[in-house]
C-alpha cells in the first residue's frame, strides 16, 4: 500500500486527543471504552494516538455514552494537549467540565459562565472577553 494511503489526517489526531481526554477526565479505562464500542483496547489506543481513523458509528456510540455534542470530538484544544504541566491534578477534569459546559442549551447562561471563568483565570492586566 502506498505511504500516502497510510497517512492519517490532522483531524484524526484531534479526535484521538479528545477521545483520550474525555476518557481520562471520567476515570475510564481503555478497556471500558473498548467494551462500549465492541472493539479491542488496542484499537482504542490506536484511535487515541491518531494512528487509525475513528469510524462514524463509534462516534455516535460515544456521543450517546458521554451525553455530549458531536462538536466536542472535533475541537482542537492545544492549550490542553500541549500543556507543560501534564501532572497537574486538575488537568484531566478540565475536558469533562468543558464538555459539560458545551451541553448547556441556554446560550446566555453558557456565555456568562465562560465570562466568569475567563475573569477567574485572567492574568493581571490581561483583557477579559
Amino acid at each position: 500500500m502506498p505511504e500516502s494511503f497510510k497517512r492519517v489526517p490532522k483531524n484524526a489526531r484531534i479526535i484521538g486527543q479528545n477521545l483520550k481526554y474525555l476518557r481520562e477526565s471520567r476515570g475510564l479505562s481503555q478497556q471500558k471504552i473498548a467494551r462500549v464500542l465492541d472493539i479491542s483496547y488496542q484499537q482504542v489506543q490506536k484511535y487515541e494516538q491518531g494512528v487509525n481513523r475513528f469510524p462514524v458509528e463509534h462516534l455516535y456510540k460515544l456521543r450517546e455514552f458521554y451525553q455530549i455534542p458531536y462538536e466536542i470530538f472535533f475541537r482542537d484544544f492545544p492549550e490542553i494537549w500541549n500543556s507543560s504541566a501534564p501532572s497537574d491534578p486538575d488537568l484531566p477534569g478540565l475536558m469533562g467540565v468543558l464538555a459539560k459546559l458545551q451541553t448547556l442549551k441556554d446560550r446566555t447562561l453558557r456565555g456568562k459562565i465562560q465570562r466568569i471563568v475567563a475573569i477567574l483565570v485572567a492574568d493581571e492586566g490581561e483583557a477579559v472577553m
